[in-house]
């Protein structure tokens, strides 16, 4: 829970310094009425997994609840994990660029591993000057490069040693863990991350991935 709170609030920061101090903003304090913002979450799952459920909603909740102006939240489901054939980006960009080039973003946010590669090729053509948030696992900032100069990256994750700091605590007799994880991009890298924070348990704790 503490995670997706923390995720939560990012994003809500995100949000309000994208649409009041990016350039081209444009929010008076004088302004009683302003037009909504608009915001545009792609979530590189398919539409349904728990994760992203949770995600969009908690970030619905905020941006409706905590925001002091009005937001017109978009939702998108790429799908990428089933289908991360170029073909298909380039389709799916396709479809981006029609839905959203009359109706233009104030900010698009993009949730997931798989994303990095079409981030890196096509928000520049999709979304144009739009600021861009990528929301990721990977502690690396994403290369800067002329198409990229709108992209920013927002680093989120759990804390695995404390994680299991706490079992330990609470169970001081627990000698096995099984870690359960998808076949997706952002599955192994956590899983790949929980490797590594779990290193200093070997010997104490049986690890089983």
């Amino acid at each position: 829970m503490k995670q997706f709170k923390i995720l939560k609030f990012c994003l809500l920061l995100s949000v309000v310094a994208a649409v009041t101090l990016w350039p081209g903003a444009n929010i008076s304090a004088q302004d009683t009425s302003p037009e909504p913002k608009r915001v545009l979450a792609i979530f590189v799952h398919k539409q349904g997994t728990p994760w992203a459920h949770r995600v969009e909603e908690s970030l619905r909740t905020a941006l409706t609840t905590e925001s002091s102006y009005p937001i017109e939240y978009n939702v998108e489901y790429a799908d990428q994990s089933r289908f991360p054939e170029k073909e298909y980006l380039s389709k799916i960009s396709d479809l981006y660029r029609y839905k959203y080039g009359k109706r233009k973003m104030d900010l698009v946010l993009v949730l997931g591993e798989e994303s990095r590669d079409w981030i890196s090729e096509y928000t520049k053509t999709v979304f144009g000057d739009i600021p861009v948030v990528f929301v990721t696992i990977d502690q690396k900032e994403i290369p800067k490069s002329s198409s990229m100069a709108n992209t920013i990256s927002l680093p989120w994750g759990f804390v695995f040693k404390k994680s299991a700091t706490l079992i330990l605590e609470v169970l001081p007799q627990t000698k096995n863990i099984f870690i359960i994880s998808g076949t997706s991009k952002t599955d192994q890298k956590l899983k790949s991350l929980t490797v590594d924070a779990l290193a200093e348990r070997n010997g104490q704790l049986t690890i089983h991935y």
